[in-house]
């Protein structure tokens, strides 16, 4: 069998919701695609369904999938791709998180899920680095900036659980 070279191009998202903006078309509805026409016309597509039943489907488990990985035997969550995908190193026994930073109001509401999509977090992420003693839990913890207004934690402690749920509310004017 010869070795041949191709391109595995995952529109990760690209299906998305129709939007008011757009004239309730979808973004890829609205866009202009002469590059994705072609691919489309000269090569080969196809569709994988990449989650089984009982998965969450989201680009991370797809991403496993795709790759090889079984979700049901290697996902644990997103936070650790995350986590890894900022510099920081996994080692057995850490917990890793998926972040965004968001602005709240001095009643602790959230009012932007994105804080107005800030792409400049590393000094902010450094300051709560810093700044930030967990020593008398027994637990260190590495901070690091991704992009735009995303972030990834990382915990290192004894007896730390995966059994975390998550304080994003989903929607602006509530509480985390």
């Amino acid at each position: 069998m010869t070795a041949r070279k191709v391109l595995l191009l995952v529109l990760d998202g690209v299906s998305d919701r129709p939007c008011r903006e757009l004239g309730d078309r979808t973004p890829l509805q609205a866009a202009r695609t002469p590059v994705l026409d072609r691919m489309t016309a000269e090569g080969v597509a196809g569709i994988m369904d990449t989650i089984n039943p009982g998965i969450r489907p989201g680009s991370d488990t797809a991403h496993l999938s795709i790759l090889g990985y079984p979700p049901e035997e290697n996902y644990t969550g997103r936070g650790p791709l995350e986590a890894v995908g900022t510099g920081i190193r996994m080692d057995p026994g850490m917990i890793g998180f998926r972040c965004n930073y968001a602005t709240i109001d001095g009643a602790g509401r959230v009012v932007d899920r994105r804080a107005g999509r800030i792409s400049h977090t590393i000094p902010l992420s450094s300051s709560v680095q810093d700044e930030v003693d967990l020593s008398a839990f027994g637990i260190e913890f590495d901070l690091r900036s991704g992009a735009g207004h995303r972030a990834a934690l990382a915990f290192r402690g004894e007896n730390l659980g995966a059994c975390i749920s998550s304080n994003d509310p989903k929607k602006e004017g509530m509480l985390p």
